[in-house]
């Protein structure tokens, strides 16, 4: 295996980790987990009419009657299983006043608070201090939501461990791209990704069969990612733009010690213009990526939240729906990844507008299903898992645009403004879920209005980013000099100009 592999592994078996952590977004829709039916203690069988167990129409003909003669002892074992012991389940938080905030709008309230902060101290004082900072912290969070049993202690922590959360997929993401080889990087995140995580928290959660022990086993293995991480440098590329050249030089050499070898001829060495937010909006090649593709965050976040949390009843077995959906957003995203070098024509943009079109098809053939009563049939599974995964792969392909066409200065910080957006849009997809007890087709309604804005917007504003070299971006010929590197001419200074006060 080439050095330039090795190191490349290092950091997908690394943000794997902690996507297994940063899951706890997804995990929600296990600890919100309700039932459609249920029996009382004197086998009085109901449809829920919410995610209250109190919540049914008391003289509603009961589902098992009493006078039934034949499998009635089955009829009741079947309306009262429980796939999945919640925290929903465990505290009836929707009984209470707390009906209104539920644990997913905690959570992402406080990866929209983390957001706010952590891109732009991540900027400022590095990618890795940032990452390894909000795992130190989650970690133990996560750990304590679910050993203190109040439920407002626990709401506490989930606002904290979205806090967290947006540490290690925002700041986690830019630091992964910016240490994986641009040429290999859409393989690589082909292999470590977000269905990946999606599939073994599912797996922990049919393991463990309850939420404080699928919590705990999740804390553990988030645990992994920590002496990786340690060892690991902080990205070269932040250090150089930072003019911290003796520190990026210490960095490569630890890199070197993993097998990732740096040439020795001349390279291109681009001139420190800093960039600012400000001088974002004043550049108008980059204004227009920018307002593009926190736009993209936000629709897309909104229909993918909208789609993931209202599916947990996608098919009868609570398991089977959301591992399926993992597994066909992680096999799109595999095949895209190996093909990628031989599809040269498949740039972020493209995959993008491809992926929206399939998405709205689904989101039609889903409307289809739900007026003809086809729900939990294998033509609405197979259309909402396609529906989740190519809906999915936008935010893939806006993930990799905004790294590829955002400045090194400013990276993490658009990267958090774009994600600040993305969590408005999934808090209001959080506020839908009265929708699917009153009318379920207006989610998907909704999905498709806001889905065709964006595909058009897409298509005639998105720049493509290809393989773009995150150090050129925003630099202009002005910028650069052609020097020799800097470790074998140890007696020469290169001479750059300062660009800061432009």
């Amino acid at each position: 295996m080439s050095g330039s592999w090795r190191l490349d592994i290092t950091v997908m078996v690394l943000y794997q980790i902690t996507l297994i952590f940063s899951a706890q977004l997804i995990f929600v829709i296990f600890l919100d987990f309700m039932p459609s039916t249920y029996c009382t203690d004197d086998n009085f069988c109901y449809k829920l009419q919410s995610k209250c167990l109190m919540d049914y129409d008391h003289n509603a003909q009961n589902l098992c009657p009493v006078n039934m003669t034949e499998n009635a002892s089955k009829c009741i074992a079947d309306h009262s299983r429980l796939f999945f012991r919640s925290a929903q389940f465990e505290y009836q938080q929707d009984c209470t006043g707390l009906n209104g905030f539920s644990l997913s709008t905690a959570t992402f309230i406080g990866t929209l608070l983390g957001n706010i902060a952590l891109g732009f101290l991540a900027d400022k004082y590095g990618r890795r201090t940032i990452y390894l900072s909000s795992l130190l912290f989650g970690i133990p969070c996560v750990v304590l939501s679910a050993a203190i049993t109040n439920i407002y202690s626990f709401y506490i922590f989930r606002i904290l461990i979205g806090i967290s959360v947006s540490g290690t997929l925002t700041v986690g993401w830019t630091y992964a791209t910016e240490m994986i080889s641009p040429n290999r990087r859409l393989r690589i995140l082909a292999f470590s990704n977000w269905p990946n995580a999606r599939m073994i928290q599912v797996g922990l959660a049919y393991i463990s069969q309850e939420w404080k022990t699928a919590t705990y086993i999740c804390a553990a293995v988030s645990c992994l990612s920590l002496p990786i991480l340690i060892y690991l440098p902080e990205s070269p590329i932040w250090l150089d733009q930072k003019q911290k050249y003796k520190n990026a030089s210490k960095a490569r050499k630890r890199l070197r010690k993993i097998g990732k070898f740096y040439s020795n001829e001349h390279s291109t060495v681009v001139a420190n213009r800093k960039f600012t937010p400000t001088r974002i909006l004043k550049d108008p090649k980059l204004r227009n990526s920018f307002f593009m593709i926190i736009f993209m965050y936000f629709y897309v976040g909104l229909a993918v939240y909208i789609t993931d949390l209202n599916g947990a009843d996608m098919t009868k077995n609570l398991y089977l729906g959301q591992f399926l959906s993992g597994l066909v957003l992680s096999i799109a995203q595999f095949i895209i990844g190996m093909t990628e070098p031989y599809l040269t024509g498949l740039g972020r943009r493209v995959l993008f507008l491809i992926a929206q079109f399939i998405a709205m098809l689904c989101y039609i053939c889903i409307l289809i299903c739900l007026y003809l009563n086809w729900k939990g049939s294998f033509l609405y599974l197979s259309a909402y898992t396609l529906a989740y995964a190519t809906q999915s792969l936008c935010l893939e392909a806006a993930y990799l645009s905004l790294v590829e066409l955002m400045p090194t200065d400013v990276r993490a910080t658009a990267g958090s403004t774009a994600n600040i957006c993305m969590k408005i849009g999934t808090i209001l997809a959080t506020l839908t879920k009265p929708l699917k007890f009153a009318y379920e087709p207006s989610l998907f309604f909704i999905n498709l209005s806001i889905c065709t804005i964006g595909m058009i917007l897409v298509f005639f504003k998105l720049e493509e980013s290809r393989e773009a070299d995150m150090k050129m971006i925003g630099q202009t010929n002005d910028n650069i000099a052609s020097a020799h590197n800097e470790e074998e001419m140890p007696n020469q200074t290169i001479q750059l100009k300062n660009y800061s006060n432009n």
